[in-house]
């Protein structure tokens, strides 16, 4: 995909729409995963609720500790991030919002992903 350079703006633009903007290009890598990441825990915490033989269970919490291991990285970088940023960047809705997903997410993992399967 090529990446596209907007032309400047010939006027200032307010500030608001600028601090958007830096709070998503600030998230912009992060933001793309977040649906497949929230989709395939979705998927995983229906799996673990239904399935009734342990091993099933277990595989299940496999997948959600190895997912955990790729999504975990990028919430540090973001919470690293976080205290990098300006203040009205980081605390943009754009910015706090994918956070939440993030966390959120970890959340649902963390449930069934390291709990001992009887």
């Amino acid at each position: 995909m090529m990446e596209y350079d907007a032309p400047k703006p010939r006027r200032a633009t307010n500030a608001s729409v600028a601090t958007a903007r830096e709070a998503r290009e600030a998230v912009r890598e992060v933001r793309e995963k977040v649906g497949n990441w929230q989709s395939t825990a979705s998927r995983l915490r229906t799996e673990y609720a239904y399935f009734t033989a342990l091993t099933d269970k277990q595989r299940t919490a496999n997948k959600a500790a190895e997912l955990l291991v790729e999504i975990k990285p990028s919430v540090a970088e973001l919470e690293g991030l976080e205290g990098t940023l300006p203040n009205h960047v980081a605390s943009s809705s754009h910015f706090q919002d994918v956070l939440r997903a993030l966390h959120s997410i970890v959340g649902t993992l963390e449930i069934f992903a390291g709990t001992p399967h009887r």
